[in-house]
């Protein structure tokens, strides 16, 4: 008669228990992480947008009049001053005319 070796299924089952558990926990570090991640991004990206904001606001309030408020006799001067101010596009946007290569009919 044949009897099943007991030894050895025993240490099959603690062998499959082992890697059950070594996949769970490989499992939950993974989880963790992923959650540390999440929420260090998270925090960084609010601290980030709050320093933007805190920062742009008198930048804004201070840079947006000049930009938009120039005084019609001055126009090329106030122009002048703001030019560095502006973004790439605005700045082809704000050009004169003649620096486009433009010249209005019968100039």
């Amino acid at each position: 008669m044949w009897w099943p070796d007991v030894r050895r299924t025993k240490s099959s089952a603690v062998a499959k228990l082992l890697g059950a558990v070594t996949i769970l926990l490989a499992m939950g570090f993974v989880a963790v992480a992923g959650v540390g991640g999440w929420l260090y991004w998270d925090r960084t990206e609010l601290r980030g947008e709050q320093v933007a904001r805190d920062e742009l606001e008198p930048l804004a309030a201070q840079q947006i009049p000049k930009v938009f408020g120039y005084d019609y006799q001055t126009v090329e001067r106030s122009l002048n001053e703001v030019y560095p101010l502006l973004t790439p596009d605005y700045r082809q946007e704000f050009r004169g005319p003649r620096e486009q290569g433009h010249h209005p009919a019968g100039a």
